[in-house]
């Protein structure tokens, strides 16, 4: 069992593929030169799972990061990954969270998230995506008995 964050570009409410070059680039700065190797330890040693795809792709649809624990790299590498492929962040929790980089992204999302999903949070830093996932993780791991 692990806390998720799936990172996801909408369009005009659809999901978009992204360029995978910059997010292989991201994944770089935060000392993951390979995310298809799905475990790998961040630069605070703080160790999650990641699901990017198909490393030769010239695209990629969806990023999933499965997590026991949270750090400041972990934030820091969800809010580069926002930036690089200009995506939402969808925090898995119940309602899940969608994460943006700025209003007209909320605007953007599928009007099929409405019931399940909570009011999208601008995020213009990883100080924001820790404000947001920090004390939804914390409650999560409290339930799960981490």
């Amino acid at each position: 069992m692990a806390y998720q964050i799936c990172l996801l570009r909408f369009e005009a409410g659809d999901v978009a593929d992204v360029s995978a070059a910059p997010i292989r680039a991201a994944f770089a700065v935060h000392g993951i030169p390979r995310p298809e190797e799905e475990f790998v330890n961040l630069r605070d040693g703080l160790s999650i799972e990641v699901h990017a795809g198909d490393p030769t792709a010239a695209t990629i649809q969806d990023i999933l990061l499965e997590f026991r624990g949270v750090s400041e790299a972990l934030f820091a590498l969800v809010f580069d990954l926002m930036v690089a492929g200009q995506m939402t962040a969808l925090v898995v929790d119940d309602p899940t969270i969608p994460l943006v980089l700025s209003a007209a992204d909320a605007e953007g999302l599928p009007e099929t998230l409405d019931s399940d999903f909570a009011p999208p949070v601008v995020c213009s830093s990883s100080r924001d995506v820790a404000a947001t996932v920090a004390p939804e993780f914390n409650a999560w791991a409290d339930w799960a008995g981490l």
